[in-house]
């Protein structure tokens, strides 16, 4: 019989709690796995939902797979207003390309959330078509998309930043961008590292060929309020 360890490592924590949310497998099975106590393995799994079959096949019967792997999987059943699949799991409302990605992907990493990157499609729920990312990552992918109704240009962001840092107060900027604001919240633009973000997705963007004679592409600054 091998040592029994004290703890696991992150990586190993998240094995552990995937398997459990998503087989067939005791606790106690999971300690002899991974060589830790019972104990220790219902310390880790506190928070953790056992997915059960029937709220699986549940799930999936409100979900039209029919167009085959690589098309959108339109969710049939209740959506929010902003056409969000919503599915009642686990005592709760979740959303349910959420639940698609967890289902068949396994836990959403933590400190991340699940985007519609490929189809940018809200009901979709083909696991293909989500991927994890940060808060970040969702926002600037729904400035890239122009999906939010506050919609500045990446050139126009880049543009107040600039202003911003000669002096230009942020009524100035609103008014100068025809923005009916009262306060700018730049604030979470100001690291370096976002700011090079912006920078290489507008050249990204912009130095492409067709992009001469296409509409600038939009997108929403959520940090202003009225």
């Amino acid at each position: 019989m091998r040592n029994r360890r004290k703890e696991l490592p992150k990586k190993e924590i998240q094995k552990v709690q995937n398997r459990y949310a998503t087989e067939q497998c005791s606790q106690k099975q999971l300690a002899e796995d991974f060589g830790v106590s019972v104990g220790y393995i219902k310390k880790i799994l506190k928070e953790v939902v056992k997915w059960e079959l029937a709220d699986q096949e549940r799930f999936w019967s409100k979900v039209d797979t029919s167009g085959g792997e690589n098309a959108c999987w339109e969710w049939l059943g209740t959506k929010d207003r902003y056409g969000y699949g919503r599915f009642w799991f686990n005592g709760k409302m979740e959303k349910a390309h959420r639940l698609a990605y967890q289902f068949t992907m396994g836990l959403i990493p933590e400190g991340q959330v699940i985007r519609h990157k490929i189809c940018r499609n809200s009901a979709c729920c083909n696991p293909n078509h989500l991927l994890p990312g940060t808060d970040v990552d969702n926002q600037l992918d729904k400035m890239e998309d122009g999906t939010n109704w506050r919609k500045l240009s990446y050139m126009k962001v880049l543009e107040a930043i600039f202003l911003r840092d000669i002096g230009w107060s942020n009524k100035e900027i609103a008014e100068y961008l025809g923005v009916k604001t009262i306060t700018y919240r730049l604030s979470q633009l100001d690291d370096i590292e976002t700011q090079q973000t912006y920078q290489e997705r507008a050249k990204g963007i912009f130095d492409k060929e067709d992009a001469k004679n296409n509409p600038p592409i939009e997108i929403i600054i959520d940090r202003i309020i009225e």
